[in-house]
């Protein structure tokens, strides 16, 4: 029994003594040499461990701290525990089995050449023959709490969380799960996830039994059979992608709406001779806003909207096919603004292709089909036949809107090339308008427009508008020209014809009227542009009324045979280069300036400030004084010339006039008559006024308001009475057969001189008239010398006159009615 005891002492000494030495640092130390230069062999990287030990129960290696370096000090890898679990089964074939090998923790930093380069060392060891006498082999492999670095030129890829499972069984089984991975590279951002795996490989056949990557809400899985010698397999497939994880990977600006979803087969034929050899069988199903996935690409082409899309894509890599059906909502494609678009879509051989397309644009219809090459955007041709769009979603693609109401556009727009530019032709009309409702008062020439029809081109930033024909209720026109959107110009030349010249004056010009022919040019810049325009008109009609200035015209009509006239016209400036009217022997004419300094826009003719030279020849004097009010009571020919300025609330006009053969008032005839005339202020001002009738002269000056009040200031030279009577009396004296005395007595008499004053108003008059007279012989006496003096106070005249040298005196007064 004491031997007993005694033995059991010594074994438990001994086994205590052998787990002591197992984990002291002599064995450590020995350990180290003798594992870790053949590490350093095999990977050509140098190692250190802090420690390395072997535990009995259970027999495992256990090495702590583990660290490799690269030749220049840079650190490799970092594990904290490796763990070899040992049996004994192989122990009769000199092989010793580690049934289980745990990497801890384990850290790798490296790159595709550091990392290419420790598998060929690998290989290369592992094909020479092994200096120790046994086998080393490991039945399975566990990585826990995994860390990786890797570098890829400028691309960094970091793996956190890895936990890995090897099985060096029959076939070989694979586990391997990323918590999460985060790749960083130029033009990339949020490329996070994770991602779990479960192969088995069995003589170089890979069988894929799942592969699952997530990153953010997007998932990729696919599981299938390959070959791994030939790089070639069959994998089915099921990705789920959402924009939202694109555009965070990517830093993309535009909407991150919708997913795309992809179900099919992925084959590998080789994949030695690259990517090429990858071949997809795929059905898509996705919505997406179209402007991302531009922005995705890198295309800058206008192209934007919601699209959603079920199709199939076939082919290799570098060769895919795909059809399907597409919808676009509320988008736009190269400027074309899309309410909605289905059509039919196909690709091949680089080229998208929409055909069969339906759209609803402009609040109209059309028919499009479409080519757009990618993923470079070089090439691309376009073909839209629209019915009934609106004009402005049409002014708004050319980029120009000419001013002409809201209507309606049919026609057709094709564009093939590099850049955007369309060609085509083109009908437009506005909506509820006829004919018939003639000229709109409160509308201008643009806003009368009717129809405009045509051919259009847009290159590089040139619109050309041909065989233009525009009509509006009374005209029509033809044109053709170019409209320069670089620079900001146009170039216009037309002609035709209207029914009524107001249609293209109106609202701001109606005093005239007529038929005629049109010619025009319209050069300059859109935002002032020059209006070169000649009218000749056939029976034309000038109205007093339209003037505006009713308190000095009264509303008089003018009937002309022919009206010719050539106006320039910006938008605060119209020149009237000629104006000239002709009407039997009568002819008028204007040349100058009319201003419209508050203009903000074309047509905006408020407050006109003119600046006329007007003229008139062989003018009926009698015609054109009854137009004005309180106008003289002339009849004969005149000639005037005047120079009309200012607003029609302050205008102002001053010029002179010559006449020959009047009559003035009931009878009194004139052989000539001249003078200047001014108005300003509501004030007629006359000067120097001279009337002659045979020998007989006057001069006159004074002025005559609007409220009717005058003034008056006549001298008279060498007058006849002969010649300043009235009529009725002038034929007595010339018919002494009907015995007339008193009358043949007047026809004697001559002023010498006569001076007249006048002021008031037309009711209520004040006038004073004296001067010297004498007479001739009158039945064989001499008249002689004698003076004469009258007053008019309203309307009671008094007058006082001397005959017969002062020896006859003669007084009166009269009441003056009518």
């Amino acid at each position: 029994m004491k031997k007993r005891v005694i033995g059991t002492i010594i074994a438990v000494f001994l086994l205590g003594l052998l787990l002591y030495l197992s984990r002291g640092p002599n064995i450590s130390n020995t350990l180290k040499k003798a594992i870790l230069p053949e590490l350093e062999q095999t990977t050509g990287k140098r190692f250190i461990a802090q420690k390395i030990y072997i535990n009995l129960f259970p027999l495992f290696i256990e090495m702590k701290g583990v660290k490799a370096f690269e030749e220049n000090g840079e650190k490799f890898l970092d594990v904290q525990r490796v763990k070899g679990y040992i049996g004994f089964a192989g122990l009769f074939r000199k092989e010793m089995e580690i049934r289980r090998l745990l990497i801890k923790e384990p850290e790798l930093s490296t790159d595709r050449v550091k990392l290419e380069e420790l598998i060929r060392n690998i290989r290369k060891r592992l094909a020479e023959d092994s200096k120790m006498p046994f086998k080393v082999a490991v039945k399975s492999v566990e990585v826990e709490k995994g860390g990786l670095l890797f570098r890829e030129g400028d691309a960094l890829l970091t793996v956190r969380g890895l936990h890995a499972e090897l099985a060096a069984s029959t076939p070989l089984r694979v586990r391997v799960s990323l918590k999460s991975f985060e790749v960083e590279k130029m033009g990339l951002t949020g490329v996070t996830g994770g991602l779990d795996a479960f192969f088995l490989i069995r003589n170089g056949h890979l069988e894929l039994k799942k592969l699952r990557v997530r990153s953010n809400r997007s998932e990729i899985s696919a599981e299938g059979e390959g070959d791994l010698g030939k790089r070639s397999g069959l994998f089915r497939t099921n990705a789920r992608l959402f924009i939202t994880s694109v555009k965070t990977i990517f830093g993309l600006k535009n909407r991150g709406e919708g997913e795309v979803s992809a179900t099919g087969s992925l084959r590998l034929d080789g994949l030695k001779e690259g990517f090429g050899r990858v071949f997809l069988d795929l059905k898509l199903q996705g919505d997406l806003y179209l402007e991302t996935l531009m922005e995705l690409l890198r295309v800058k082409e206008p192209l934007r909207g919601y699209l959603k899309v079920k199709g199939t894509l076939r082919g290799y890599l570098n060769d895919l096919t795909g059809s399907g059906d597409a919808e676009l909502e509320k988008g736009a494609l190269f400027g074309v603004e899309l309410d909605r678009l289905r059509c039919k879509i196909a690709y091949k051989d680089g080229a998208m292709r929409f055909t069969d397309g339906n759209a609803r644009l402009y609040n109209g219809s059309a028919r499009a089909e479409a080519m757009i090459s990618l993923p470079v955007v070089n090439h691309y041709t376009m073909d839209i036949k629209v019915k009934d769009v609106d004009s402005k979603g049409i002014f708004t693609l050319i980029r120009w809107d000419p001013g002409i109401p809201d209507g309606k556009v049919s026609g057709e727009l094709a564009s093939s090339g590099s850049a955007f530019q369309p060609s085509g032709h083109f009908s437009y009309r506005t909506g509820g308008r006829s004919r018939s409702q003639g000229i709109e008062k409160k509308k201008d020439i643009l806003d009368r427009v009717e129809s405009v029809g045509g051919d259009f081109s847009l290159k590089e930033h040139i619109i050309h508008l041909g065989g233009l024909s525009i009509v509006s209720p009374a005209s029509r026109i033809t044109a053709e020209g170019d409209v320069d959107l670089g620079q900001g110009i146009l170039s216009f030349a037309g002609k035709g014809r209207t029914e009524e010249v107001q249609d293209l004056s109106s609202p701001y010009f109606t005093s005239l009227s007529g038929q005629g022919d049109i010619s025009c040019t319209v050069t300059g810049t859109l935002a002032d542009p020059e209006l070169d325009l000649r009218v000749s008109l056939h029976r034309a009609s000038f109205s007093t009324g339209g003037l505006g200035i009713p308190e000095v015209l009264y509303d008089r009509t003018f009937l002309f045979d022919s009206v010719d006239s050539h106006f320039v016209y910006r938008k605060n400036l119209l020149s009237v280069r000629t104006l000239s009217a002709r009407a039997g022997k009568e002819e008028y004419g204007a040349s100058g300036s009319v201003f419209f300094r508050k203009a903000k826009e074309l047509f905006d003719m408020r407050s006109p400030d003119l600046d006329l030279l007007v003229y008139g020849k062989r003018l009926d004097i009698g015609r054109l004084a009854a137009t004005f009010r309180e106008g003289p009571p002339l009849r004969g020919d005149i000639h005037t010339t005047f120079r009309l300025s200012g607003t029609p609330s302050d205008l102002r006009a001053m010029g002179d006039f010559q006449g020959s053969s009047l009559v003035f008032g009931g009878g009194y005839p004139l052989d000539s008559m001249a003078g200047k005339v001014l108005y300003a202020n509501r004030l007629f001002s006359f000067s120097s006024v001279h009337a002659r009738k045979g020998e007989s002269s006057l001069s006159a000056r004074g002025t005559l308001s609007l409220d009717r009040e005058f003034t008056l200031w006549a001298e008279g030279r060498k007058i006849s009475a002969r010649d300043v009577l009235p009529a009725s009396l002038r034929e007595k004296i010339s018919s002494q057969r009907q015995g007339a005395p008193a009358a043949s007595l007047l026809g004697t008499l001559s002023f010498s001189n006569l001076e007249i004053r006048g002021e008031g108003s037309l009711a209520d008059p004040s006038l004073h008239m004296k001067g010297d007279m004498y007479g001739d012989l009158y039945q064989g006496h001499s008249l002689g010398k004698g003076t004469v003096e009258a007053a008019l106070k309203g309307r009671e005249a008094t007058a006082s006159a001397s005959f017969l040298d002062s020896k006859l005196v003669m007084k009166g007064k009269a009441v003056l009615e009518g």
